[in-house]
């Protein structure tokens, strides 16, 4: 009886023992993975003004492969023939419900970012986006901008505008993440 009792304290205690073992709470990190980044942004709001004109044209572009559910939207962005406008660009994270605001993000760290601007087809010679805002080193960063249209007549293009992201590189690297990249159509009237 004895050596009963004994199989069974120590059967009851090899079970405590796994119990214990299997409760064991998380280690709490004292510093958040290196890797920790932001969400890149989905939707890319364009907004020019006309030097001189209290009027604005405003385009969005969603990018629905990472947007489920939503229609891609590429609105028009609507210049004329020897016109200056002022710009600036607003980020939204549409794959999380309510949409964020991505903007201040990519503010907060505007000294791994930049914005480059192509104007293709039609648009291309016609399109000029310059005097990009600046970081706090005083490199281009480019969420504002300036943008003037050159030539006469009527012509369509786009106008790409990538983000890039370069994390501890020099905004001169050849190497950088792609945040969002996006043509926005334009026509030219």
């Amino acid at each position: 009886m004895m050596k009963s009792s004994l199989l069974r304290s120590l059967g009851l205690l090899g079970l405590f023992a796994l119990l214990l073992a299997g409760c064991k709470e998380e280690e709490d990190p004292v510093t958040p993975p290196a890797d920790d980044e932001h969400a890149p942004p989905t939707t890319m709001v364009v907004v020019l003004k006309e030097i001189g004109k209290s009027d604005s044209t405003m385009s969005l572009v969603r990018d629905t492969s990472v947007v489920k559910g939503k229609a891609r939207v590429e609105d028009t962005l609507r210049v004329a023939s020897g016109k200056s406008y002022t710009g600036y660009i607003v980020l939204y994270d549409e794959s999380k419900t309510p949409r964020e605001d991505a903007t201040h993000e990519i503010v907060e760290d505007q000294d791994a970012h930049l914005f480059v601007f192509t104007a293709t087809g039609g648009a291309n010679g016609r399109l000029t986006v310059s005097s990009l805002s600046k970081d706090s080193k005083g490199q281009d960063f480019g969420l504002t901008f300036s943008a003037a249209v050159s030539g006469t007549g009527a012509a369509t293009g786009g106008l790409r505008i990538l983000l890039r992201h370069y994390g501890t590189e020099p905004k001169t690297s050849t190497t950088y993440d792609t945040d969002i990249d996006q043509t926005f159509p334009v026509k030219v009237q």
